[in-house]
């Protein structure tokens, strides 16, 4: 992903890892960027960390098409909004499905 658009206008900390899966982990990254919004692909986000995300947490973003990974119930009444990228893979999509034809 990309995210050279969302540096240019906000002060950006980016994980270099792909997927963290220690609850410990992931809290002390979001806790030691302050971040505001979290962004996540295709890597499961445990309500044991979500629990005890700051209070800063207004936005849980999955880069891609599903809420699978995301504790939705338990974001909503800590007042944090989920949302992802509904059209993310559609035109890929599309050009697969042609090809496959």
């Amino acid at each position: 992903l990309d995210f050279n658009r969302i540096a240019e206008l906000t002060n950006l900390t980016h994980n270099d890892v792909d997927i963290v899966t220690c609850p410990d982990e992931i809290v002390k990254i979001v806790t030691d960027s302050q971040a505001e919004i979290v962004i996540t692909k295709e890597m499961e986000l445990p309500s044991s960390a979500l629990k005890r995300f700051p209070q800063s947490v207004k936005c849980l973003c999955e880069a891609g098409t599903g809420y699978n990974n995301i504790p939705t119930d338990l974001a909503r009444t800590m007042g944090i909004d989920v949302v992802n990228i509904p059209t993310y893979s559609t035109e890929s999509v599309a050009h697969m499905v042609i090809t496959y034809i």
